[in-house]
């Protein structure tokens, strides 16, 4: 009843079928170009999603299969909390953004041996150093720390500042070694004016 010529843009069918007022009819060229289209994929999301429809959270998962980092950011605040969905749109997000808020979200409903996965797979250094101070993972963070300084020629991406400041509170006096041996390391290989703002900063 509802063949459409294949070669009809799905964008073009959808806004024709929209002003025709056939909720029947746009919804069946909704479906038929779901996960196809990514724009109309997601307007087909949010009429389930305002209608409260179950079938969201199925069409939820399959787009978010088809279209990986591109759905993250539509589905964070519309994905289930507490579903795998959410728990794995929870990790992509804080890796994306490097904001701790996403793993507070992650870790609220995940298990222990999926926040331990998880932080075990996380690569960006400064993501670990904040996921290792909230987690009060001192000794973790004071290795980290370490191993980088004594590891890099230089690491302009690493927050170093940031970091040590999460041994601040509880390892003082490691929080200083470390930032006796950053100020050393830095020393002798940059002594740009900029270097000694740098030294300022730490101490």
């Amino acid at each position: 009843k509802y063949k459409t010529e294949k070669e009809t843009d799905p964008v073009i069918l959808e806004h024709i079928t929209h002003r025709l007022e056939d909720e029947t009819l746009w919804l069946h060229c909704l479906e038929n170009s779901f996960l196809k289209n990514f724009e109309i994929s997601i307007k087909l999301l949010d009429h389930y999603y305002a209608q409260n429809d179950p079938d969201f959270d199925i069409k939820a998962q399959q787009f978010s299969d088809q279209y990986g980092n591109m759905a993250t950011n539509y589905l964070a605040d519309k994905a289930r909390k507490g579903t795998p969905l959410y728990l794995r749109i929870m990790k992509d997000k804080t890796n994306m953004t490097g904001d701790i808020k996403y793993y507070k979200e992650f870790r609220e409903f995940a298990g222990k041996e999926e926040i331990d996965e998880f932080i075990k797979s996380v690569r960006n250094d400064n993501l670990r150093a904040k996921i290792y101070k909230y987690e009060m993972m001192f000794d973790k963070l004071e290795e980290m720390i370490s191993d980088i300084i004594r590891s890099r020629f230089s690491f302009d991406s690493f927050d170093f500042e940031t970091a040590v400041s999460g041994l601040f509170r509880d390892r003082p006096q490691v929080a200083w070694e470390l930032i006796v041996e950053e100020i050393n390391r830095y020393m002798k290989v940059n002594r740009k004016r900029e270097t000694y703002r740098y030294v300022a900063r730490l101490l």
